[in-house]
């Protein structure tokens, strides 16, 4: 990665020049791919393990329910990010560098994608540290749907 990577990702001010320089596309891209996949892959797993485990026992209990919430976001954040991982490398591969760099120039000043990213990484660092597996799920499909639910149209 790269420091201006970093400091707009932490929503540091920067000059226009310093966005401009994207010195490793392909790394970059990849982990803005399996940054939002794992994202995605936790909220899925997070509906389909309670669901699963309604399917499948007619009257789970509520520490069941519970178990299954967490290890069905935590295993759609793994699947998630490892989906993330082999898409962006065969799309990565399947793109001119210039492409490339447009994607992750694109992406570096679009302001919604980013706090989108911001939130789901705050929420999942503070629900870790907080509660571990489950406060992570909690934290990230919080995150992600409040973001959606209060994103701007412009």
């Amino acid at each position: 990665m790269s420091a201006p990577w970093l400091k707009n990702f932490l929503g540091l001010k920067q000059s226009d020049f310093e966005m401009l320089r994207v010195p490793n596309p392909r790394l970059e891209y990849s982990v803005q791919v399996t940054i939002r996949t794992t994202e995605v892959g936790t909220l899925i797993g997070s509906v389909m393990g309670p669901l699963l485990t309604f399917i499948w026992n007619r009257r789970p209990s509520d520490a069941q329910i519970k178990e299954s919430f967490t290890q069905g976001g935590l295993t759609g954040a793994l699947v998630g990010c490892l989906v993330g991982v082999i898409y962006s490398s065969y799309k990565s591969g399947h793109l001119y560098d210039f492409q490339l760099y447009d994607r992750c120039y694109r992406r570096r000043f679009d302001a919604k994608e980013m706090n989108l990213d911001r939130v789901c990484t705050l929420g999942a660092v503070l629900g870790t540290m907080g509660c571990g597996g489950f406060g992570y799920v909690v934290g990230v499909d919080a995150a992600f749907l409040l973001s959606q639910a209060f994103k701007r149209k412009e």
